[in-house]
């Protein structure tokens, strides 16, 4: 399986979330109830391949617990250690691609690194994400070829 289409396969199982692997989501109003879990690209990719990611949700303190939750990333370095590998991929906007001078990093960042700052700073889509290292990392073409 692909990076991609493990991103894919995740993005079906929970919504997308930013700044954390799981977060849980509420009812908007009081009595404010837990209706579920969503997750960001990097807990879309594991749950892509791994399935759903076992949470138990404590309603005292609002917080959640998975012993998994854990060793996620390095369970996915295993199956995809491409996730380690740096890349000198310039994203417009995005702050780690230009040196305090202005010019272009070559040195690259890790693909993961790339992957958290399209999920949490850009506000990229899980599935504009997949496209990407579909395309970008993995040389895939963005449109199915006949």
């Amino acid at each position: 399986m692909l990076l991609s289409d493990a991103i894919l396969k995740g993005c079906e199982i929970r919504p997308q979330c930013y700044q954390s692997l799981i977060q849980a989501q509420f009812e908007t109003q009081y009595p404010y109830e837990l209706i579920g879990f969503r997750s960001c690209v990097i807990g879309a990719a594991y749950e892509g391949v791994f399935g759903k990611l076992p949470l138990t949700y404590d309603p005292i303190t609002h917080g959640f617990e998975s012993e998994e939750a854990y060793t996620t990333y390095d369970q996915l370095k295993t199956i995809f250690p491409i996730l380690e590998e740096k890349f000198a991929i310039v994203i417009p906007g995005h702050p780690d691609c230009l040196s305090f001078e202005g010019e272009i990093r070559t040195h690259g960042l890790t693909l993961y690194t790339y992957l958290v700052c399209l999920n949490d700073s850009r506000r990229w889509t899980r599935e504009q994400i997949a496209a990407w290292v579909k395309y970008v990392v993995e040389g895939q073409p963005m449109i199915p070829e006949d």
